[in-house]
């Protein structure tokens, strides 16, 4: 089990499956994990009600749907 923010709803995988992203629809952030350590790394701020994220096949950008602010939040995973 790896603790998150509030209201998980989906994750999504970097290509090279070294990061994890977590959409947290209770608290309007996506946790970044570590895969190889199994920690969250990160915790970054969402437009309002995220609830899905896919990460790009390049893996240098994840994207997080809002539903709640009806936009896009663009994540650079390098940061």
């Amino acid at each position: 089990t790896i603790p998150v923010q509030r209201e998980p709803q989906s994750v999504a995988f970097a290509p090279d499956s070294r990061h994890a992203y977590i959409v947290n629809d209770g608290s309007n952030t996506v946790s970044v994990i570590d895969t190889t350590t199994n920690q969250v790394t990160a915790n970054v701020s969402t437009g309002q009600d995220p609830t899905h994220v896919f990460v790009s096949a390049d893996g240098r950008h994840a994207y997080v749907t809002n539903i709640g602010s009806s936009d896009v939040t663009v994540l650079k995973t390098a940061n």
